[in-house]
């Protein structure tokens, strides 16, 4: 077998989905991984004991929450993998993943394309009446067929886009469309968790419920490398173990085979080599974030005070550490720069510091 020297090879799969009730987050994401892995890489009924991610910095992406940790886990479970690692790219810095490069290719096959979805059967007035995304997800609360009416209206247009997309082609090979995951498949496998501790629920999303999760947290401190840029869960190789199987892997493999090192700098204007870290302990104490000089400026480019609150009178609560910040703004938030701001909101998880500094939002006209 000849040695491919790239990561970024093999078959291309393209998911088109709608946004309001097939929005991207971690168990999404995992159960579409878990098909595709299924239904197009098993080999005699597994995958190969190793398995690598490298994906962009949003959200849903964040290796420090709790949801995409879980998903990650799971994911390494159904699998039987003796190593699954998972890097994520710096903020702003998407461009670096080999993926995206895809994009050049499905933006020519996307040139000069009109989309126009069809209108629903009972539920126009009511869908041409709200502004964001949560505003369609409470009318499907309201009325439970809206979310059925809302994916056959953009139906024809997922045709069209996959038909597309399947005659692109990236090395000789023509990319792939996969189904998106439904509420119960995610659902089943969110309930799959429930197998390593009967104390976990399937709401758990933030530290301060999984901190009650002893079972869980036993598994992170005992499997897991957690980082900002990176996640790792790992075999033990302990018979005792309740949560992992035997290795796959041969002994001699499996003891050389160690979580992903954290980059350590070997003078001012060089980083350690692979061969000089690998197997040895490292830390994120070089993470230029963490060895930065504090700035003496404030965070925000004006100092914060009630009027510059009441510019946005809106509070939100932080993922992470599940406590309500409240939202500042040089400028009075009102009409079509609310409204994307609200959708913002509905689509990201917030945490403590974020800036909205490059949220491009419109400037409201007057007439």
């Amino acid at each position: 077998m000849k040695l491919k020297k790239t990561f970024y090879g093999g078959q291309v799969f393209v998911g088109v989905k709608e946004t309001a009730f097939q929005s991207s987050f971690p168990w999404r994401h995992a159960t579409e991984m878990s098909k595709i892995l299924k239904n197009s890489f098993l080999e005699n009924g597994m995958i190969n004991p190793i398995l690598i991610f490298y994906t962009d910095g949003g959200p849903d992406h964040r290796l420090t929450y709790v949801s995409v940790q879980m998903s990650l886990i799971y994911l390494f479970l159904i699998f039987d993998l003796d190593l699954i690692c998972v890097a994520r790219t710096p903020p702003q810095n998407s461009w670096k993943n080999p993926a995206e490069r895809i994009m050049s290719i499905l933006n020519l096959g996307f040139q000069s394309v009109g989309l126009m979805r069809e209108k629903t059967e009972h539920y126009e007035k009511q869908l041409d009446s709200v502004n964001s995304l949560r505003e369609i997800r409470k009318l499907a609360e309201k009325y439970p067929t809206v979310e059925e009416e809302v994916l056959d209206s953009v139906e024809p247009v997922r045709i069209l886009l996959s038909n597309v997309i399947t005659r692109l082609k990236w090395k000789d090979k023509n990319l792939k469309v996969f189904d998106p995951a439904t509420e119960g498949e995610i659902f089943d496998f969110r309930r799959e968790i429930l197998k390593i501790d009967q104390d976990i629920k399937v709401t758990d999303s933030t530290q301060q419920d999984i901190k009650k999760r002893k079972l869980f947290m036993s598994l992170l401190n005992d499997h897991c490398k957690i980082a900002q840029y990176i996640f790792s869960v790992k075999k033990c190789g302990k018979t005792s173990c309740h949560v992992c199987k035997k290795p796959r892997l041969s002994n001699e493999m499996f003891e050389s085979l160690y979580h992903l090192l954290d980059p350590e700098p070997l003078n001012c204007d060089k980083y350690k080599s692979f061969d000089q870290l690998y197997g040895k302990p490292t830390s994120e104490n070089y993470r230029p974030s963490l060895t930065g000089k504090p700035s003496s400026e404030p965070g925000l480019p004006f100092s914060p005070s009630s009027q510059y609150a009441k510019n946005v009178e809106m509070v939100v609560l932080c993922s992470d550490c599940d406590k309500p910040r409240v939202l500042y703004s040089k400028k009075v938030v009102r009409g079509v720069r609310r409204t994307q701001l609200v959708n913002c909101l509905t689509d990201i998880q917030y945490t403590c510091g974020f800036s909205f500094d490059e949220l491009d939002l419109e400037e409201e006209t007057h007439v």
